[in-house]
């Protein structure tokens, strides 16, 4: 008698992969991605993001990936963004898809302010019309812009003195105004610094300066 087939298994294989990371964000229309805007990430370490500087510019190899993940996927309407990683041994590898817009102050305050694109107005406009607005995701500037998180030592906090009309500064945002806890994933980010410059490394050493300058004063615990 023939022996029966054996079942088709399937795997999961986790790996830890590391390099150059990218988030792309993009509108579909009719299973079609429209290119909306893309940001290099920044990281402390392995799982910390210290923040983007944005604009990149993908490769039409990334276009390619990304428009391949969403048609896997299913995505055919709304908005979707795409993270990779560029892998020694995989090249470039896809690790996150979410049918919204990337935070972290991309698309609300970075990439307008580097390249004038308006992808929150763009949102706006499709989540009340159904209505994709390319004038919107026009680029109207050459800029860069850079957002940081610095990692501060824990403690309680009585007050922060923040940096002010510093070259290419465009904001300082305090998160946790009253205690810095240990950053061990990144909603425990404490504070970002938003600078901009007309290109990606000046934009970056003007984050780190401003970063630098933050000065916490903490409360003193009585001896």
């Amino acid at each position: 008698a023939k022996r029966a087939a054996p079942k088709a298994r399937i795997f999961l294989v986790e790996e830890y992969i590391t390099g150059p990371e990218v988030a792309m964000d993009f509108f579909v229309r009719d299973g079609e991605l429209i290119f909306a805007n893309a940001a290099y990430r920044l990281f402390h370490s392995f799982g910390i993001e210290a923040g983007h500087i944005n604009p990149y510019r993908p490769s039409r190899e990334l276009l390619n990936l990304a428009q391949a993940s969403a048609k896997k996927l299913g995505v055919t309407t709304g908005p979707f963004k795409a993270d990779f990683i560029c892998s020694p041994r995989h090249g470039w590898v896809l690790i996150e898809a979410a049918t919204r817009l990337s935070g972290g102050w991309d698309s609300e305050m970075t990439c307008p302010l580097a390249t004038g694109r308006d992808l929150v107005g763009a949102m706006a406009d499709y989540a009340l019309n159904n209505r994709i607005s390319k004038r919107k995701l026009t680029v109207r500037q050459n800029k860069y812009a850079c957002a940081y998180a610095p990692i501060l030592k824990p403690g309680k906090v009585v007050a922060w003195k923040v940096p002010e009309n510093l070259p290419g500064l465009h904001k300082v945002i305090i998160n946790s105004m009253d205690e810095i806890n240990p950053v061990d994933d990144c909603t425990k980010r404490p504070a970002f610094v938003i600078t901009e410059g007309d290109n990606p490394y000046q934009a970056y050493r003007r984050a780190l300066k401003a970063a630098n300058a933050i000065e916490v004063i903490y409360e003193t615990v009585p001896v």
